[in-house]
């Protein structure tokens, strides 16, 4: 059954200990804006696979990135697409830029259409998934295998295939030490029903590696999955385009944002009043406050610090 098919009042047991967040932490992970001279340069970023190339990458590796890098394959857009990846030259490319790389995202897949219905095509995802999890294995560079990371979907029935994962082993004994879930669909109660689901799962299992979470920087849900390690989403590059600056868990609209639509909770009076708070903030994060206002590069650089300073306190905190 698929997962946001399940009983949402369902009880879960959830671990309080994991061992994996201990070791590692909790990282949060920006899509990167393809402006890349803008960034801020000790931010993590997630950058994705074209086909070719992982856009961004060579530029951010030439200026002395110190971050984190989280490569996606590209499997997403192609199946928006309808359009298959090479895998053996994404492989290649994993190969020869691996060692610049926190994670290396296996290249999954996605349903295509003319994969039959719901059921049928999650089926197929799944098993095509695992297939091409294990060809990458015995391709991808040895020292480079800790960062491969196996996906499973939300809508596929996922308790089954990360047991089967945890439990699986190469010919040499070694284990699976990066996984993840995508958990972008939905609302945000049936991604904690479904977080709750795999932090069961992973308990019982004993993992002690690394986990992410796929399109969620949510706490809500990150807190209730306490062997996350990390997680990614695109929400700094929505933020900058929608004229918004977030601050603490609250979003508020630039006072130089003309769009009617971009809400925000603060009156302009009230706005006015906290403005030099805003300012010293800005200042203290690294940031150009009049710049930021005009540039949604710079608001960019701006959302990324700030979501990773509050969001990484927040969940490892616990």
């Amino acid at each position: 059954m698929a997962l946001f098919e399940r009983n949402k009042k369902s009880e879960v047991k959830i671990p309080k200990n994991a061992s994996g967040r201990i070791k590692n932490g909790f990282t949060l992970f920006h899509v990167l804006s393809f402006k890349t001279d803008s960034v801020d340069l000790d931010q993590n970023f997630l950058i994705a696979y074209d086909g070719n190339k992982a856009p961004g990458l060579s530029n951010l590796i030439s200026c002395g990135h110190r971050g984190k890098l989280f490569m996606d394959s590209g499997a997403f857009v192609a199946q928006k697409k309808n359009v298959e990846l090479d895998i053996d030259k994404y492989i290649d490319y994993a190969n020869t830029v691996g060692d610049h790389l926190y994670a290396i995202a296996q290249m999954d897949y996605l349903p295509r259409r003319n994969d039959g219905g719901a059921v049928e095509s999650t089926q197929i995802s799944a098993k095509k998934t695992w297939e091409n999890f294990l060809y990458m294995w015995d391709r991808i560079r040895p020292e480079l295998r800790d960062r491969l990371v196996y996906i499973v979907h939300g809508e596929e029935d996922f308790v089954p295939l990360l047991r089967d994962a945890c439990r699986w082993r190469d010919k040499d004994g070694n284990k699976i030490e990066y996984m993840g879930i995508g958990l972008a669909g939905g609302d945000v109660e049936s991604r904690i029903s479904a977080a709750k689901q795999v932090a069961v799962v992973l308990h019982e299992e004993g993992f002690e590696g690394k986990f992410h979470v796929f399109g969620i920087q949510t706490h809500e849900v990150l807190q209730v999955l306490p062997q996350a390690t990390s997680s990614h989403s695109s929400t700094a590059i929505r933020d900058a385009a929608a004229g918004r600056i977030y601050l603490d868990g609250i979003l508020v609209k630039a006072p130089s944002d003309t769009q009617l639509h971009h809400k925000t909770p603060l009156s302009r009076q009230y706005y006015n009043a906290v403005e030099p708070m805003f300012k010293e903030r800005a200042e203290l994060m690294g940031i150009d406050y009049d710049l930021a206002l005009s540039d949604r590069y710079v608001l960019y650089k701006w959302n990324c610090k700030e979501r990773s300073k509050h969001i990484e306190a927040l969940v490892n905190k616990g």
